[in-house]
């Protein structure tokens, strides 16, 4: 009989290739999330098996649309952080404006302070 916690090489085996399943479960589930956050892959002319029920693109389209949207998302924040700091630039203009014009109408109601 085999020691407690000394596993045969069947064992061995079966726990290497439960544990492999497991790797490779999680790294088609890791795929498939990305399939499902990256817009640009819900194109189904992408897949690798057209007209078929199982047309997914290959991992290497996955991972060069999944870099480019984080690209895109990434130049749309620098845009709107730019836009942000000119808007934030412009706020005391625009309150000094809306003061002066309503100084220059005397129907309008006193602008907050």
């Amino acid at each position: 009989a085999a020691q407690r916690g000394v596993l045969t090489e069947e064992e061995r085996r079966a726990n290497h290739i439960a544990s492999e399943q497991r790797r490779r479960n999680q790294i088609r589930q890791g795929y498939a999330e990305l399939m499902s956050l990256v817009t640009t892959l819900q194109d189904p002319a992408l897949g690798n098996h057209p007209g078929t029920a199982q047309s997914t693109p290959s991992k290497a389209v996955i991972l060069t649309h999944a870099v480019q949207f984080i690209r895109d998302i990434e130049e749309g924040n620098q845009r709107l952080r730019r836009q942000l700091e000119g808007a934030r630039g412009t706020m005391p203009q625009m309150q000094l404006s809306s003061q002066a014009l309503a100084a220059f109408n005397p129907h309008s109601p006193t602008p907050p302070k």
